[in-house]
C-alpha cells in the first residue's frame, strides 16, 4: 500500500497491519473495536512520522515514510548534513506532532465524551480533576464506539509519545540523546540506552509478578525494549570494531601501497569506466599477482569481479566476490547485481535498499533498485528515487523514468521529473510536458503556471495545446479564461 500526504510518499508494509492487530488482540471478539483500534494506530503513526517528515522538508530534504512492524520510520537522504540541533529538531518533531494531535482529541472528548479521557489514563489525580470539572457527566459516552475511538487516539498519541522519548536507541529520545552528547560520546549514549532498557524490562517483570500474571502491555513493552537493547548492543559492537576499541591487541599496520600498484589500479578503474574490460581485468590481475596489501587486493578484486559480471562470466564473478567477503565488505551494487542474475530479487532489493539508506546513490545501486520497483508495480516510488538523484542522471534516463511514471498514472512524479529537466536545460517541451502531467494529476493551478513558463521559454504550438486532452479539465473549468489568455497570447 502506498500513497502521499503533504507531498511525502508513504509506504505501508503488511507487517504493520499484523502488528497492529496483534496489539489489539483483546478486541478480537469485537470486530468494530478491533477496526477502531487499528485505524487509531494507523492515523496516529502517520501523524507522528509526518511530524518528522515536514521538518525534514523545512530543511530542504525529500523524506519518505515507511510503516512497518516496529511502527514507522521517516528517512531522507542528506540527514547527516544537518547540524546537531537540526537533527534534534527532526527527532522531537514526531512526538510533538503526536502530543498536539492527542490533546486535540482530549479537547473534543471533554466536550462530547469525557469518559474517553477517564478510560485512557488510570491516574487518581486526573480522575478527581475530571469529576470536579464535569461531575457525573464524566460518564457521558461510556460504552460508545465514539468514546472508545477517542480513548485509543488519546492513549496512543500521548502515552506512546512519552514512551518514544525514552533515551533509548533507536527511539526518538535515543536519537535526541545521541545528537545532544555528540559523536565523541557515542559509547556513553549506547550505555545509557542499554541501562534504560534493562531497567524497563526489570520493571515489567516485577510488575507482572506483583499482579500475578503478565498482561499484553507487559509483554509488548518488554519485547520492544528487549529489541531496542539488542540493536543498541549491536551498534556498540560495530562502533568498537570500527574505532578499534575493545580489542586486546591492535591489528598490525598495513604496509603502504606501492606507487606502481596504485598506478595500475587507476588504469584499471579508468579502463572499466570506458568499458575496456580486457584492459581492466589485465591490470587488476597484475596487481593481484604482486602480493598486494589488503586495500589494494580489495580494489583489484572489485574491478575484476565487475569486469567478469559485465562480460557475463557470472561464475568467475561469484568466485571473486567470495574472495572479497573474506577481506571485508563487498560493493552492494556488485553483490546485488549478482543476486539479480540468480533470480534472487527480494534479497537484491534488500541489499540495494540498505545501501541507499546508508547514502549510496551510485547508478550501480539506484539503477537496479528502480528497475525492481518498476517490475513490482511501485512506479511512484521508483520515480521519487529517480527525482532524489536527478542531478546524477542523464537527460535520457530522466525522460525515460518520467515516461514510465506517466504511463502508470504517477502523473505528479512525472511532472516533477520534467520540471527538473526544465530547470536543467530551460527546454520549452519539458515545461509543457510538466504542465500536462500536473493537469492530469488534478493540479490545475500548477499546470497553468508551468504552461506559462513553457510559453516564456519558446513554446508556441497553440493548436496542440488547445487540442491536448490533458488540459480538458482546465478548458472545461473555472480556469478556461486563464488558459485561453495564455495560449491566445502566442497566436
Amino acid at each position: 500500500m502506498q500513497f502521499s500526504l503533504l507531498g511525502i510518499p508513504i509506504y505501508v508494509q503488511v507487517n504493520f497491519w499484523l502488528t497492529a492487530v496483534f496489539l489489539g488482540f483483546r478486541y478480537l471478539s469485537n470486530p468494530m473495536k478491533l477496526a477502531g483500534w487499528v485505524a487509531a494506530v494507523f492515523v496516529s503513526v502517520i501523524v507522528h512520522e509526518l511530524g518528522h517528515g515536514t521538518v525534514m522538508m523545512r530543511y530542504g530534504l525529500r523524506p519518505e515514510i515507511a510503516l512497518h512492524g516496529m511502527g514507522g520510520h521517516a528517512a531522507a537522504h542528506g540527514m547527516n548534513r544537518l547540524s546537531r540541533g537540526g537533527r534534534i529538531f527532526v527527532s522531537l518533531a514526531g512526538p510533538m506532532a503526536g502530543f498536539f494531535f492527542g490533546f486535540l482529541w482530549v479537547g473534543l472528548a471533554l466536550a462530547i465524551a469525557p469518559y474517553a479521557i477517564y478510560d485512557a489514563f488510570s491516574f487518581e489525580w486526573l480522575d478527581r480533576l475530571l469529576f470536579e470539572l464535569r461531575g457525573d457527566a464524566v460518564l457521558q459516552g461510556r460504552g460508545s464506539m465514539v468514546a472508545f475511538f477517542l480513548t485509543q487516539l488519546i492513549w496512543i498519541n500521548i502515552a506512546w509519545g512519552f514512551l518514544n522519548l525514552s533515551p533509548v536507541l533507536p527511539l526518538d529520545g535515543g536519537h535526541v540523546l545521541e545528537d545532544a552528547l555528540g559523536p565523541r560520546r557515542y559509547r556513553t549514549t549506547c550505555y545509557i540506552s542499554l541501562v534504560f532498557c534493562a531497567l524497563v524490562i526489570l520493571y515489567q517483570i516485577t510488575d507482572a509478578m506483583q499482579v500475578g500474571s503478565a498482561g499484553l502491555s507487559h509483554v509488548w513493552i518488554g519485547v520492544l525494549f528487549g529489541l531496542c537493547g539488542y540493536r543498541t548492543y549491536m551498534r556498540l559492537k560495530d562502533y568498537d570494531a570500527a574505532t578499534g576499541r575493545g580489542r586486546r591487541k591492535a591489528a598490525p599496520a598495513e604496509p603502504p601501497m606501492p606507487q606502481e600498484m596504485a598506478v595500475k589500479l587507476k588504469q584499471a578503474k579508468a579502463a572499466l569506466a570506458d568499458q575496456r574490460f580486457d584492459m581492466a581485468a589485465t591490470q587488476a590481475e597484475l596487481v593481484l599477482g604482486d602480493d598486494p596489501p589488503k586495500v589494494a587486493r580489495q580494489q583489484a578484486l572489485h574491478i575484476l569481479a565487475w569486469t567478469q559480471y559485465l562480460q557475463d562470466d557470472l561464475d568467475a564473478a561469484k568466485r571473486s566476490v567470495a574472495a572479497l567477503r573474506k577481506l571485508g565488505d563487498v560493493d552492494p551494487g556488485l553483490e546485488g547485481s549478482l543476486l539479480l542474475s540468480d533470480g534472487s530479487e527480494a534479497k537484491a532489493r534488500e541489499l540495494f535498499e540498505a545501501a541507499r539508506a546508508a547514502g549510496d546513490d551510485r547508478k550501480e545501486v539506484v539503477g537496479p533498485l528502480i528497475q525492481i520497483l518498476i517490475s513490482n508495480g511501485e512506479v511512484a516510488r521508483a520515480a521519487a528515487i529517480a527525482l532524489d538523484i536527478v542531478d546524477t542522471l542523464s537527460d535520457d534516463d530522466v525522460q525515460q523514468m518520467a515516461q514510465i511514471a506517466a504511463e502508470h498514472g504517477a502523473h505528479r512524479w512525472a511532472a516533477r521529473l520534467h520540471e527538473a529537466l526544465f530547470e536543467r536545460s530551460e527546454g520549452a517541451e519539458n515545461a509543457y510536458e510538466a504542465a500536462r502531467q500536473r493537469s492530469l494529476d488534478g493540479d490545475l493551478t500548477g499546470a497553468l503556471i508551468l504552461l506559462e513558463r513553457a510559453i516564456h521559454a519558446g513554446f508556441a504550438d497553440t493548436a496542440r495545446a488547445r487540442g491536448d486532452e490533458a488540459f480538458a479539465a482546465i478548458r472545461d473549468g473555472e480556469e478556461a479564461d486563464a488558459f485561453e489568455a495564455l495560449v491566445g497570447a502566442t497566436s
